[in-house]
């Protein structure tokens, strides 16, 4: 065939595709939008990579309205009852997304990206129990101890009782142990020392030992110089997956998935897509040489923790231990079990430390706690004395209310063969919708006044259904299966700290950014021992 005849049949190649693309019925064509979110996902990629997704996608609800088409195939729904119809329980449940393949570790799905509802279900039933109120409560001893740590380290880096915190000198994270001069007056990142604690707990009930990140007053795992702290591994990896989930024609198991990700993360310059891949590389070799070194004692069970658990009714097909799968289950519960609980830990202390009236409220009803002396002196709480107090629960609602850790909308896909509505709008199979949970969960026809730090709201005659509305742990049958074991360490973490603590804020204003998970980025404050 002569070269022009290859030109010709070239271009009118194009031409069709571009006709077909540009011609063919649009479902989405009358939901507002940017122009742009029409034809690419480009533009919601930028915004993701800004950190910012979540107020990028309330400003287009503040201009648009309730509907807003954000890439040419996803809807962002903000009215109160899209939640309640998105993550619908039964029949009506809708499957994830294509995007949750960026989450896929070594090409294995985990409880939380698998798309396939068996799949999900049977991985499901190994971690119900483990995670149910009662299994949790077992669990509670070894998290007292890590607590009594956690403690022992803040009370290190306390100020003398006559000091104040005028002249104080910011220091980095803090490196060292229980050593550290407390008459050299510094700053204390509390979101650091909440992931200290949360991340010696989860590894502890996930891998059979702490990492002991209290002990060292770091969460830096190798010792060279330059080496990544497990934190932020989380979030870069967490980043790069909300980036990398909008593109999901280069994600597992597509043919060209290993070859993008090798070109993503080698020859393509750009720092946040290679960074990110390199942390759950390095996340799922610490999640590996865990669950190897339980494998290698032969797989039974030892303490009742939660690797016995994945081990024993994950791993096992045949008698032949799934290595993949127990090493990509045990790393979301790293990853999912300890950052956010942390993360929304040091909101709710922000919160509480600027809003006085709440701080002392707070205080006087954990004040009527009669706590005894336990092991090295120290009096904590028990949970069963803290997780009926009516005041403190209300608080840490309003802190995740008003903080939304979990901000941007979780995308689902209308199924083959069905249909759903929502705001009076019809949408067909292949549509994908999702909630954004903070426009939802500072929505003033919901809360009347949102951007107030109000508890007081939870415990109001009436207000009952607000509950429904708090997306912080997700709905439906893809709910946050770690819920007990979050609330128990909050519950925990807040009550002590409140209890033992003064503390002073540096700053004004809580400084966060977004990855797959919106966070703090610290929070500084200097801490003294109350009479």
């Amino acid at each position: 065939m002569e070269a022009r005849h290859v030109y010709l049949l070239f271009c009118g190649a194009f031409i069709v595709a571009f006709l077909n693309y540009f011609t063919r019925p649009d479902p989405l064509k009358d939901v507002p939008g940017p122009w742009l979110a029409k034809y690419t996902s480009l533009l919601l990629a930028y915004h993701t990579r800004t950190g910012k997704r979540f107020l990028y996608i309330d400003s287009l609800h503040q201009k648009y309205g309730p509907l807003v088409r954000i890439t040419p195939t996803q809807v962002s729904c903000s009215s109160p009852d899209a939640p309640s119809i998105i993550y619908a329980q039964g029949s009506s449940a809708l499957s994830k997304t294509p995007f949750y393949r960026a989450f896929y570790v070594s090409g294995t799905p985990s409880l939380f990206s698998t798309q396939d509802r068996f799949d999900h279900a049977s991985k499901r039933r190994v971690l119900a129990h483990p995670f149910s109120y009662s299994s949790v409560k077992q669990f509670e001893s070894w998290i007292q101890t890590t607590l009594g740590k956690f403690i022992n380290g803040l009370d290190a880096r306390c100020l003398p009782p006559s000091s104040t915190s005028g002249g104080a000198e910011i220091a980095g994270r803090p490196s060292g142990g229980s050593n550290t001069s407390a008459s050299k007056v510094k700053w204390v990142d509390m979101l650091a020392w909440f992931n200290y604690m949360t991340f010696d707990v989860i590894s502890d009930l996930a891998f059979g030992e702490p990492l002991g990140m209290v002990d060292r007053g770091s969460d830096i795992l190798d010792t060279k110089s330059d080496a990544t702290g497990v934190a932020a591994m989380i979030d870069y990896r967490g980043r790069t997956a909300a980036f990398l989930g909008l593109f999901p024609a280069i994600l597992p198991p597509s043919s060209i998935s290993s070859w993008c990700m090798w070109i993503l993360a080698n020859i393509i310059p750009d720092e946040f897509i290679s960074r990110g891949l390199n942390s759950t590389d390095s996340l799922s070799k610490i999640a590996r040489k865990c669950v190897r070194r339980r494998l290698s004692e032969g797989g039974e069970v030892k303490r009742g923790d939660l690797l016995d658990r994945l081990v024993e009714g994950l791993g096992k097909q045949d008698e032949i231990v799934q290595e993949d799968d127990v090493v990509t289950e045990a790393m979301l519960l790293l990853t999912a079990g300890s950052d956010t609980t942390a993360n929304s830990s040091a909101a709710i202390l922000f919160h509480i430390l600027r809003n006085p009236r709440v701080h002392k409220a707070l205080l006087e009803e954990l004040s009527q706690l009669e706590i005894d002396e336990g092991e090295e002196g120290l009096m904590l709480p028990s949970h069963d004395q803290v997780k009926n107090l009516p005041y403190l629960q209300a608080t840490i609602d309003e802190g995740l209310r008003k903080f939304a850790t979990n901000a941007f909308g979780l995308p689902r896909v209308v199924s083959d063969g069905s249909s759903v509505e929502i705001s009076g709008k019809l949408f067909p199979p292949g549509i994908e919708l999702s909630a954004p949970a903070w426009s939802i969960q500072h929505d003033p026809s919901v809360w009347g006044d949102p951007f107030e730090f109000r508890p007081e709201r939870w415990l109001e005659d009436g207000n009952t259904h607000l509950k429904k509305h708090l997306l912080t742990f997700g709905m439906g049958p893809r709910m946050c299966i770690g819920k007990n074991l979050a609330y128990m360490q909050m519950q925990l973490m807040i009550a002590t700290v409140i209890l033992r603590y003064d503390f002073e804020l540096r700053d004004e204003t809580l400084e966060s950014v977004e990855g797959f998970m919106h966070k703090p980025v610290d929070l500084w404050v200097t801490i003294k021992r109350r009479d």
